[in-house]
């Protein structure tokens, strides 16, 4: 199999073990205290509003938490093996107050 394929390509192929293959996944979640009660209106503007109204056309401002949250992004890597890395879990954007003060900021999850 390996000299029909390098014949096709006309080049030299090698085969890679697949615990040498890895895929990783990055999801980034949006959390934030509380619920959402009202769902938000998409509008659809011209180029020639937002000319004339600059950016306030888009903009509107929400006196809920729904943007007082954190991003928390989840890793996952797989090999083609089917082994699994250990699940990295980043949260990003907290403030001095938010974080742990002199301790170590790792979790491992068993």
């Amino acid at each position: 199999m390996v000299d029909m394929v390098s014949r096709i390509f006309e080049c030299p192929v090698y085969p890679v073990r697949p615990e040498y293959i890895f895929s990783t996944d990055d999801t980034t979640e949006y959390t934030y205290e509380g619920t959402k009660t009202k769902t938000v209106q998409f509008v659809l503007t011209s180029k020639a509003s937002i000319s004339r109204r600059a950016t306030s056309s888009l903009f509107s401002v929400q006196t809920d938490k729904s943007m007082n949250g954190m991003r928390v992004k989840l890793t996952f890597t797989f090999s083609a093996m089917g082994t699994c890395m250990p699940l990295v879990i980043t949260v990003a954007g907290l403030t001095e107050r938010e974080m742990p003060n002199g301790e170590e900021f790792t979790t491992v999850i068993k």
